[in-house]
């Protein structure tokens, strides 16, 4: 898949050899662009950034298990600011949408920084994201009531060249690319 967007993007550049980082973070070693990779269930997702700056992404996709001990995942994993968004929602379907938001955010920190998921606590506070100034994240609701539902979250960072990229850049968007034949219903949460 990797490979496949890398052609589509830069047709007339040879694929990009992947590496990885010490931390196990995989990355293009001679492209300009950035990708993560996340799968739950069914779907596989791809976050692909191509800039001629150095970006990071982190993508992440989850099933929305209403089974899932999202209250115990609340307590270990979650600020007290998050944990009280996850509890005050009005109803199960807004308190499952709620926790899978938080999640996905975090999980997509953790991978865009090359982290590992013991460092969860490590990501910034789902409640104050809009605060941050070199974090810029995209968050969708993938699927309907009557069908499988999943969250998609991804992040992307600039903090490392923010001092030699113009506004434009500054607003760089990854790019959602369809691989399925199905099309899922796919609303957008937050846009960063």
């Amino acid at each position: 898949m990797l490979r496949l967007i890398d052609a589509r993007r830069f047709p007339y550049v040879p694929c990009s050899e992947i590496e990885i980082e010490a931390s196990g973070r995989p990355f293009f070693a001679n492209c300009h662009a950035d990708f993560n990779i996340s799968h739950s269930r069914y779907m596989v997702a791809v976050g692909y950034i191509p800039s001629d700056f150095t970006l990071r992404i982190g993508c992440d996709i989850q099933f929305m298990d209403k089974r899932k001990n999202m209250d115990g995942i609340a307590k270990r994993a979650f600020s007290s600011a998050e944990r009280q968004f996850f509890v005050s929602a009005v109803d199960s379907v807004e308190r499952l949408t709620r926790f899978y938001q938080i999640w996905t955010f975090k999980e997509s920190y953790i991978k865009m920084c090359g982290l590992s998921l013991f460092d969860v606590l490590k990501a910034p506070d789902y409640t104050h994201a809009f605060f941050q100034e070199n974090n810029f994240f995209s968050q969708y609701h993938l699927g309907n009531e009557d069908t499988e539902q999943y969250m998609l979250c991804c992040m992307w960072n600039m903090s490392s060249c923010l001092e030699n990229v113009g506004k434009e850049s500054r607003q760089a968007h990854p790019e959602i690319c369809w691989f399925s034949e199905a099309t899922l219903y796919c609303r957008d949460l937050r846009h960063c």
